[in-house]
């Protein structure tokens, strides 16, 4: 039964990640605020408060913390919380500025409560159908905006190259989903549709291409040959012929798009091409924003290279000129994660946000080799291509950010759930065999 487990917590923290961080339909209810002192609590900030509150009622899990592959994510945390600390002690800034710079990124938090809830594999397996579900209906949503040239409220859009390029915040969860879909078709359950899931598979692939994003698009293939050469890597033929059925697949996507959507494929080769040298008006290239990385990354290393300088960051105003705060050493910017890290929690906090990463690579193959059950098997070397993609992308998107947290706290969950499920059996077996 698809909604086997289901309970009060885990639609909560469904419609969290989608108004907390993804705005699945294109809305938001701005209207919906209690105001305070320091500053206003929304909808997503309220149902935040209420997890961790319930996190904190249900019982402790049964986890030996010392061994389990996400403590870089809880040292993350840790760090998150000694740069308010210290803003505060130190009066690096106004009460109100810090405690608003520290809230643009309460979505970090997600972590704990997705781990503390999710208590059974029933619910594991409903969270990634709940997952799977909320990234096809963002990937709708995105074709529907690209298609009509539509600008919804929690999303923005240009044309750019002949082509209506859409920027939404649930692209932050498409990618999760899209490796999801690509375990299920490598290790199917006994009840799944083999022909449905590589259709929604290519419906995810075209999403990418359509969004004209070089970053993503990168990201996206290459996460995904990552994975077809880790479950085919000693059998060549057989990654080849994956291939081949993907470039089917995406030829056959691109008639689709061209024909019926009116979508220029050369708009990709144009992105691809164009290297822009002044971002005064036009925006950035890779070149350009490889000197932006460079250059702030330098100056924290240069400054404040440990713990950076915490949240009195600066943030760009509504309508600055990019070339401006591009410029500024400490402006937090959205075209890239990892200058972003260092600011805010310095080279420690970058450290970690790394070491998240790999650990989460690698407890994928790990998990992988161990496992017979079709469904944390397809979990597991989903969980070998999410990090490639978070890296990648990094490099072009920002993941340190409210919405970017979503993909970061959701893959971290991951990690930890397939520890718990997993390998603390193979560890009892093991021991009770000594």
């Amino acid at each position: 039964m698809i909604f086997k487990g289901l309970n009060i917590n885990i639609i909560l923290l469904s419609i969290f990640i989608v108004v907390g961080g993804t705005y699945t339909f294109g809305l938001t209810w701005y209207n919906f605020s209690i105001p305070t002192p320091v500053f206003n609590i929304t909808e997503g900030l309220a149902l935040m408060i209420y997890l961790l509150i319930a996190t904190l009622v249900f019982k402790r899990l049964k986890v030996n913390y010392s061994i389990t592959p996400t403590k870089y994510i809880y040292f993350f945390i840790l760090l998150f919380l000694f740069e308010l600390v210290k803003n505060l002690v130190l009066m690096e800034g106004s009460i109100k500025s810090i405690i608003d710079g520290f809230k643009n990124y309460y979505t970090l938090f997600l972590f704990f409560p997705i781990i503390t809830i999710i208590r059974t594999r029933e619910q594991f397996r409903l969270f990634t159908q709940i997952i799977i579900i909320i990234g096809l209906l963002n990937v709708l949503v995105y074709f529907f905006q690209f298609a009509t040239g539509t600008v919804l409220p929690a999303s923005s859009g240009s044309w750019d190259h002949g082509v209506f390029r859409v920027n939404h915040p649930g692209f932050n969860v498409i990618p999760i989903a899209m490796l999801l879909i690509l375990g299920r078709i490598l290790y199917p359950a006994s009840n799944s549709n083999p022909i449905l899931n590589y259709f929604i598979l290519l419906v995810f692939i075209a999403a990418f291409f359509v969004s004209v994003s070089k970053g993503s698009i990168t990201a996206s293939l290459v996460s995904i040959l990552v994975v077809l050469a880790y479950h085919n890597r000693s059998k060549i033929q057989n990654f080849l012929l994956y291939v081949f059925l993907g470039l089917i697949g995406i030829v056959l996507s691109f008639i689709i798009l061209i024909n019926i959507f009116h979508f220029r494929a050369s708009s990709i080769t144009e992105r691809f091409s164009d290297e822009i040298e002044n971002v005064g008006e036009d925006g950035s290239s890779s070149q350009v924003r490889g000197e932006m990385i460079g250059t702030k990354m330098e100056y924290i290393l240069l400054n404040h290279p440990i713990f950076g300088v915490g949240f009195v960051y600066y943030k760009p105003e509504e309508g600055e000129k990019k070339w401006k705060y591009y410029k500024n050493p400490i402006a937090v910017v959205g075209d890239a994660t990892y200058q972003n890290i260092v600011i805010v929690t310095g080279y420690l906090g970058l450290i970690f946000w790394l070491l998240n990463l790999y650990k989460s690579f690698l407890l994928g193959k790990k998990i992988f080799k161990k496992v017979n059950d079709p469904f944390l098997k397809s979990v597991a070397i989903a969980l070998i291509g999410i990090p490639i993609f978070g890296l990648l992308h990094g490099f072009s998107s920002n993941y340190f950010s409210t919405r970017g947290f979503i993909f970061i706290t959701i893959m971290s969950s991951y990690t930890f759930l397939l520890f718990k499920f997993t390998l603390q059996e193979f560890q009892k077996n093991e021991n009770s065999h000594t």
